[in-house]
C-alpha cells in the first residue's frame, strides 16, 4: 500500500514602501535652503521595504516510505534598502537582507534550514567629472546557534556549536576608483581590500575535529585580518 502525502503551501508577500514614503524625500541641511530657490547642500532620501513569507506543511499518510515525517515549514524574507544622494557628488546606499527558514518534525526536533544576515554600505564620492572614489562594505552573521551531532556509539552522542550570532561575523572592506566610460558604463580599478573574522562564541573550538574556525584558531584572539 503507497499511500499518498498532502502538501499545504500557503504564500504571502508585499512591499512596504508605500506606508513610509510614496515618492523621494528631500532633506534640506538648512531650513534656509529649504526657502531658497539655492539648495546646493540638498540631498535625497529613498527608502525601500520588502517582505515576504511562506508556511508548508507536509503529511504523509498510509506511507509506506520509512523515510518520510509529517513537517511544518517556515520562510522568511526581509529586504531594505535607503539610498541618499547629492546628485553629481556624494552617493550613499545601504542595503539589509534577512532570510530565516525552520522546519519542525512533529516527532522529534526542529531545524534552522538557513539563517542568513548581511549588512552592505557603498559611498561614492565624485571628485572630478572624469573620477569618482568608492569604498563598500559588507558585514555577514547568523542570528541563531547551529550545532554538531557527534556519535561514539547507539547510546553516546556529543553535542558541539558549529556556528552562532557572531560565530562568526565577517566584515569585508573595499575601495577603488571608478572611471566613467562613455557609452558602456563604468570601470572600477580596485586599491585595497580587507577581510576582518570575528569569534564570539569560543565553544566552537570545544570540538575535537576543529583546528581553525574561519581562519581563526583557539589560542589567537577573537579576530583576525
Amino acid at each position: 500500500m503507497t499511500g499518498w502525502i498532502l502538501t499545504i503551501l500557503p504564500w504571502g508577500a508585499g512591499q512596504c514602501q508605500s506606508l513610509l514614503h510614496n515618492d523621494t524625500v528631500k532633506l534640506p541641511l538648512n531650513s534656509w535652503f529649504a526657502e531658497s530657490k539655492k539648495t546646493p547642500l540638498r540631498f535625497t532620501f529613498t527608502p525601500r521595504i520588502e517582505y515576504s513569507a511562506t508556511a508548508g506543511l507536509s503529511l504523509y499518510l498510509n506511507s509506506s516510505d520509512p523515510s518520510g515525517s509529517n513537517s511544518v515549514t517556515l520562510n522568511q524574507t526581509l529586504r531594505y534598502l535607503c539610498y541618499i544622494s547629492k546628485p553629481g557628488k556624494i552617493n550613499l546606499s545601504n542595503s539589509f537582507f534577512h532570510r530565516l527558514g525552520f522546519r519542525s518534525f512533529f516527532d522529534s526536533i526542529t531545524e534552522i534550514s538557513f539563517d542568513e544576515n548581511t549588512l552592505n554600505t557603498r559611498l561614492e564620492v565624485r571628485l572630478y567629472r572624469w573620477m569618482t572614489i568608492a569604498a563598500e562594505s559588507e558585514i555577514s552573521t547568523r542570528i541563531f546557534n547551529r550545532y554538531l551531532i557527534s556519535l561514539a556509539d547507539s547510546s553516546h552522542s556529543t553535542r558541539y556549536l558549529d556556528a552562532g550570532f557572531l560565530t562568526p561575523m565577517t566584515w569585508n572592506l573595499s575601495a577603488g576608483v571608478t572611471f566613467p566610460v562613455k557609452g558602456y558604463g563604468s570601470l572600477l580599478l580596485g586599491m585595497t581590500g580587507a577581510k576582518l573574522t570575528f569569534v564570539r562564541d569560543r565553544r566552537v573550538f570545544e570540538n575535537p575535529m576543529i583546528t581553525s574556525f574561519y581562519g581563526v584558531s583557539p589560542v589567537e584572539p577573537r579576530k583576525n585580518l
